[in-house]
């Protein structure tokens, strides 16, 4: 599957109303960033079932941030406004993996660009 460009999302849309996704449902949830980043400071959700899609959003610190990750593709999308002096964008891809119903990331640049600033508070919706 494409990755965030029209052929992707309507494949995703395609799954979430295909048969055999009949029984999947809609989770939302919230975190607070730790404001540590890299490989050893993963971020990580836990499922009932094994997520098909987590999209995630936070704002703080003069940022305005968002993610997509797809189980399976072993990364995801992150990125972002943010305000330093003028408003610049930026975009990322996050290192992930699922281990069960638990899928995990990581960015070695910045808190940022994991969407784990500090105390900020991420809201999140699982496709599960």
């Amino acid at each position: 599957m494409a990755f965030l460009d029209e052929t992707g999302l309507a494949e995703l849309w395609k799954l979430i109303q295909a048969e055999d996704a009949k029984g999947l449902k809609v989770v939302t949830g919230t975190y607070t960033g730790t404001g540590k980043n890299g490989s050893s400071n993963k971020n990580s959700l836990t499922f009932d079932s094994v997520p098909r899609a987590i999209f995630i959003s936070g704002y703080g610190d003069q940022t305005s941030q968002f993610g997509i990750i797809i189980p399976g593709l072993d990364y995801g999308f992150a990125g972002g406004q943010f305000y330093e002096g003028t408003y610049a964008s930026d975009y990322h891809i996050l290192n992930c993996s699922l281990s069960g119903k638990t899928i995990t990331w990581y960015h070695n640049r910045s808190v940022v660009s994991q969407l784990n600033s500090t105390n900020t508070t991420y809201k999140y919706i699982a496709i599960v």
